[in-house]
């Protein structure tokens, strides 16, 4: 092998030893930083962990605490003294019978004796009423709420839960139900629950326009209403015996339970004659439609005093209910006619004038 090819694998060896070099001290240099990146937070968690605290903690005292009395046989008066002795306040006294504790003595009490509490704090008592005899349940149905928890008291009963409900009959506020029902005997110190209306529900008046009446009444009824006031009419527009108008109107609010008025249709009928609805005792507004429904125009409106008919309603009308007038579109029609001949009597004769004259201006 020649020098110069001696020289050439020297270098090369020379080369890799050089790459190898500086890739070992690479590989060292990370995990030199592993290590470092691993140790130091250990290092510093010891060094904390044995560093003494700076920060004191305390736990600060309320005073002493108080201890809740034994109160039970006691009188009421008795019990009463010997709580306010023990720095605690009287809470909530019920009453209960109790066949074994004389009257005005102490059933129970809560918290129980012994136990430690805040000074202050509230002690609740049942005293005794004797022992229990049999007592009446008043009816208080239909009553106000208030009124029906005043009878069950002095009747000594003990007002249960008063839920509520939603009643087309009772007002708001006043008693639908009651458990035990009045009348029953039970022993004094019985629960009586209540039931008390919310009212009316409201909900929406369904359409039944233009539907037969007997299909009609099936959809008021399945709607939770009944069937109000029917009244009939003549339409020219509306089969006979299908809806011509409803009131409420449909989408209006109603009451569960609350009677939807309607007029059915009579067929288009005679359209020379329109019997006049009988409208008295009605509110205005309602007369105002059965008027219109039956064809008809309503006339001058006047107002009265009358102690027998509620304000806003109709005390008489003129003509009276079932009497026949020429429905309203008629008069119209002969109005219409007589005007438009009137018109064109006119304009000829104007136009015959016109040429008079024009004739006469000739001649002339």
């Amino acid at each position: 092998m020649s020098d110069e090819t001696k020289a050439k694998f020297s270098d090369s060896d020379k080369n890799v030893n050089v790459r190898m070099e500086k890739r070992d001290g690479e590989t060292y240099i990370a995990l030199g930083l592993f290590i470092l990146a691993v140790s130091l937070p250990v290092m510093l968690g010891t060094y904390w962990a044995y560093v003494p605290s700076t920060t004191v903690n305390m736990v600060i005292s309320r005073g002493p605490t108080a201890s809740v009395p034994d109160v039970t046989g006691q009188v009421r008066e008795e019990a009463e003294k010997a709580i306010q002795g023990a720095g605690l306040v009287l809470g909530n006294v019920a009453k209960a019978f109790d066949a074994t504790i004389p009257a005005d003595t102490v059933v129970s009490q809560d918290p129980v004796p012994g136990v430690s509490v805040e000074p202050n704090a509230e002690v609740s008592l049942v005293i005794s009423q004797g022992p229990a005899f049999t007592v009446k349940v008043p009816r208080v149905t239909k009553q106000p709420l208030a009124l029906a928890e005043q009878r069950i008291e002095y009747a000594k009963l003990v007002v249960g839960a008063a839920s509520e409900d939603f009643s087309a009959m009772i007002p708001t506020g006043s008693v639908i139900s009651q458990d035990p029902a009045g009348g029953l005997s039970v022993l004094s110190g019985s629960v009586v629950n209540l039931v008390v209306s919310k009212g009316p529900a409201i909900v929406s008046a369904p359409s039944v326009v233009q539907q037969p009446s007997a299909q009609a009444r099936r959809v008021i009824e399945e709607a939770g209403l009944l069937l109000g006031p029917v009244t009939e009419a003549f339409s020219s527009t509306i089969p006979r015996d299908n809806v011509i108008s409803q009131n409420p109107a449909a989408g209006e609010p109603i009451a569960l339970g609350a009677a939807l008025q309607l007029v059915i249709s009579k067929g288009a009928g005679d359209p020379i004659i329109s019997s006049v609805p009988p409208v008295t005792a009605q509110s205005e507004d309602q007369a105002r439609k059965d008027i219109e429904s039956a064809g008809l125009n309503v006339g001058s409106v006047m107002e009265s005093f009358s102690s027998t008919v509620p304000e806003g309603n109709v005390i008489s009308q003129d003509p009276a209910g079932g009497s026949y007038l020429e429905p309203h579109f008629r008069a119209a029609t002969v109005n219409i006619v007589c005007a438009g001949i009137l018109l064109l009597i006119g304009a000829a004769a104007i136009t015959y004038g016109r040429a008079l004259l024009a004739r006469n201006k000739r001649r002339a």
